[in-house]
């Protein structure tokens, strides 16, 4: 299960007990129709917010979790679900500001432009909640980065060589 704060609970298949658990599945990519000008009526046809050439989320290959929602990413990455199943905890990495790749991933993931998650995290470390996940600079880096680290996820451009220890995470809408 995956654990926010006050021990929330979120993922992609429900249980019998009323709670929600992420269960192992496939590979990944996350699409925005409106990038690639497809027309609306293609849009309608498949997933909202399902599968992108935009950017590739992925993980350490000895995480468990083989797939995750949309929303369950968006809340990760701003520090709502802090948990993986098993309670270990998420280590989040995110690419530098500017990167093309980010704006893709805040406004697919997010649905919000990349300025109005940097407001949340200016909020969030006002008021002392939280602070931004880590930076790097490069997708190399990022994928470095998920390699070293058991619990790491990160967003790489598609078309990243991921190399031994890494590998996508499929994202289900």
């Amino acid at each position: 299960m995956l654990n926010g704060p006050g021990g929330n609970r979120t993922s992609a298949m429900s249980s019998g007990s009323g709670r929600t658990v992420l269960r192992r599945g496939t590979i990944v990519s996350i699409c925005a129709l409106a990038f690639l000008g497809m027309p609306v009526m293609a849009a309608r046809s498949m997933p909202d917010r399902a599968q992108s050439a935009e950017f590739v989320v992925v993980v350490n290959v000895e995480n468990p979790v083989d797939s995750i929602t949309v929303d369950q990413l968006s809340r990760m990455f701003l520090k709502k679900i802090r948990q993986w199943e098993g309670g270990r905890a998420i280590q989040l990495v995110e690419q530098r500001t500017a990167a093309r790749v980010r704006r893709a991933f805040a406004q697919h993931v997010h649905r919000r432009p990349a300025s109005a998650l940097a407001a949340y995290w200016q909020q969030q470390i006002f008021s002392g909640r939280a602070v931004p996940p880590p930076e790097r600079s490069t997708d190399r880096e990022i994928v470095e980065y998920v390699r070293a680290t058991t619990d790491a996820i990160g967003y790489v451009t598609p078309g990243t060589p991921l190399g031994a220890g890494v590998r996508p995470l499929r994202i289900t809408p």
